[in-house]
């Protein structure tokens, strides 16, 4: 037969094991998820891509070195991106209307375009245009009849949900030296039509330079963005404006004008389907875990409750005081020491509040737990044996006055007494530092 004092123990040994059990099972699961190696694929997509991908060097007075390998880069780079590209390099006006107009035709209901042109360009009162090999421009007339209005572009981009006008065309233009009043240097700015974003490779009015490099700077950055998987449209764009912008020193700002409505990525992230379900079971199996701590701090907290009650009625009972003082042993300082101290105690006080302390080596001392009210509390301190007494120092909840207690074994459990004999706490001790305090 067991004593009320070592039956009061049992029970709260056995609530402790059901809560340390699951925590300690919950850490293994979490330590064990396998870590994926994330792979970067080809992009995957059933939607029409196409593109039309220009780029222009070789004016007679004007030439540029690296727009055609622009235009090469990039036709590489969307081909294997997914899209049915027409690459056309050193074109004149009309070889530019036909490689247009043929671009809007082999547009279909739904797709995505992507228009790409390297190269010069200018603005005459508010409207862009762009330049073919075979321009000759003199005058502000010259320049409506020999380039090409930009509008051309966006008047073929009807059928499609998205589609993209890519201007690498910012570059500081010799044609405007021969009528200078007509116009501010690089390209206006215009708005772009629902559905469609227009990137330049700065800011409208601005310049840009045409690279020392193989590739422009704009379109470098660009060809290196697009390389990232699951980059929405936008965020490829503000990728290639923080780069650049970084790489001049603020000097050439890349702009978008963007009316937007649906998603598009270049690049689909193959392991993107993967990490969700994997995050989705994580969260499930989080949620699970907190509802069982829950359940178990629930339990505990109603054991605890029954505890406070019966150490009640061992105080207030003679018979029942008498029976367990039969069991009762106090520590000494070497017991103390030897028990409590590199380990966890598990208990409470007769004023309603809960708490696990650590106590290391040394006797630095870490309280979490609850108050008499239920609200949350945590300090630290020190435990000292004094004369077989044991001696606590809380910063915060006892004002860093000294308290000293006599202890005593009832079974499995631990008592405290005051000096005057009152019962002030009821604890277990757990071997370590399970409650990583």
């Amino acid at each position: 037969m067991f004593t009320s004092s070592e039956l009061l123990g049992r029970r709260l040994a056995n609530a402790l094991v059901a809560l340390a059990v699951p925590l300690m099972t919950a850490g293994y699961v979490f330590a064990q998820q396998p870590q994926r190696d994330l792979a970067i694929g080809p992009a995957v997509s059933n939607e029409q891509r196409v593109a039309l991908v220009i780029g222009n060097g070789a004016y007679p007075s004007a030439n540029l070195r690296n727009p055609v390998n622009d235009a090469r880069a990039m036709a590489e780079k969307l081909t294997a991106l997914g899209f049915n590209v027409s690459l056309k390099t050193d074109i004149t006006r009309r070889q530019m209307d036909r490689a247009i107009v043929q671009f809007g035709e082999s547009l279909t209901q739904g797709g995505v375009a992507l228009f790409y042109f390297a190269g010069h360009g200018m603005q005459v009162r508010g409207k862009n245009f762009l330049m073919p090999v075979d321009a000759e421009i003199n005058s502000e007339a010259s320049v409506r009849s020999e380039a090409v209005d930009v509008e051309q572009v966006l008047d073929q981009l009807g059928p499609v949900r998205l589609s993209m006008v890519i201007l690498d065309a910012c570059r500081n233009n010799p044609f405007e030296r021969r009528f200078r009043g007509m116009g501010d240097g690089g390209l206006a700015q215009i708005d772009a039509p629902k559905g469609t974003l227009i990137a330049y490779a700065t800011a409208p009015g601005k310049t840009a330079a045409d690279g020392a490099g193989a590739n422009g700077l704009y379109t470098q950055q660009l060809l290196r963005a697009l390389d990232r998987p699951g980059l929405k449209v936008e965020d490829v764009f503000k990728q290639v404006r923080i780069n650049v912008s970084k790489q001049t020193n603020d000097a050439q700002i890349p702009w978008e004008a963007s009316s937007l409505v649906g998603e598009f990525v270049f690049r689909a992230d193959s392991n993107a389907a993967t990490r969700e379900e994997e995050k989705s079971v994580l969260l499930k199996t989080v949620e699970q875990e907190r509802a069982k701590r829950a359940e178990d701090e629930r339990r505990l907290n109603l054991e605890m409750e029954k505890m406070r009650a019966e150490l009640a009625n061992l105080k207030e009972s003679p018979t029942v005081a008498a029976a367990g003082a039969r069991q009762v042993r106090t520590l000494t300082e070497m017991d103390m020491r030897s028990v409590f101290f590199g380990n966890t105690l598990t208990g409470g006080n007769p004023n309603g509040s809960s708490w696990n302390v650590y106590i290391s080596p040394n006797g630095a001392a870490h309280i979490r737990g609850k108050g008499p009210n239920g609200a949350p509390m945590e300090d630290t301190g020190n435990v000292t044996i004094e004369n077989d007494s044991w001696c606590n120092t809380w910063r915060r909840i006892g004002r860093g006055e000294k308290n000293c207690a006599f202890i005593e074994r009832q079974g499995d459990k631990f008592v405290n007494r005051n000096v005057d004999g009152a019962i002030n706490s009821l604890y277990i001790v757990r071997p370590g530092n399970p409650e990583n305090l």
